[in-house]
């Protein structure tokens, strides 16, 4: 039976990762909005855009199959920091609600902590920067230099992105483990459109490197 549920937000991400599985020989059965991989107990299907449906599908799949155990989200992301760059991947420590916006009273951003220290236990690998740090979630397409800056001040984040924080909210509430993994495929300016088109796949194979070493090592 599957224990791990991967979860990518666009079905052009969830492609790359259906493909990297199926060159490894393993089998993928297509069950309704799912594929499972019984050899490497995963689950896998596209969560949708956004923070609430990634949330709503993510809790509805861990309700329906209480034996999974992790859950990860591997989607493209846009880099906030300096040295973060198209085609480098970032694990996330924390996702970090840049959207949530209080007008009555002062007070800190939501954040969701990661459950695991992968800062202790992943170290690089392949031509690629990896990354660990804190992730900035908003259902917002940052693709103005001005505004990047802005949330890298605010948030302190390596890369922004969609929906994480839907994600690990409902892992949360499920009592199941989390890891957002995002494959960098622009630096969230004007050019940020074409650059996500031509940095998706190689991106996401990088950021498929990544999750399956967090796979392997954790068996």
């Amino acid at each position: 039976m599957p224990l791990f549920l991967v979860l990518s937000p666009l079905k052009s991400e969830l492609k790359v990762i259906l493909e990297r599985i199926e060159q490894k020989n393993f089998t993928l059965q297509k069950l309704g909005d799912v594929y499972v991989c019984p050899e490497a107990r995963l689950m896998l299907a596209a969560s949708g855009h956004g923070k609430v449906q990634t949330a709503l599908n993510t809790q509805k799949i861990l309700l329906l199959h209480p034996q999974i155990k992790d859950a990860f989200l591997i989607g493209a992301a846009g880099a906030l920091k300096a040295g973060v760059k198209p085609r480098d991947v970032v694990v996330a420590t924390k996702s970090i609600e840049h959207d949530y916006r209080l007008l009555f009273i002062s007070k800190p951003l939501p954040e969701i902590l990661s459950p695991h220290d992968y800062a202790a236990s992943l170290s690089p690998i392949g031509d690629f920067g990896l990354h660990i740090g804190p992730i900035a979630s908003g259902d917002e397409d940052i693709v103005n230099t001005e505004r990047a800056a802005e949330l890298q001040a605010k948030t302190q984040a390596l890369a922004v992105a969609w929906e994480g924080a839907g994600f690990a909210r409902a892992c949360q509430n499920c009592q199941v483990a989390w890891t957002e993994i995002r494959a960098v495929t622009d630096e969230a300016d004007h050019k940020a459109v074409d650059s996500f088109k031509a940095n998706l796949e190689p991106a996401m194979n990088n950021a498929f490197d990544v999750f399956w070493k967090i796979l392997t090592v954790d068996e």
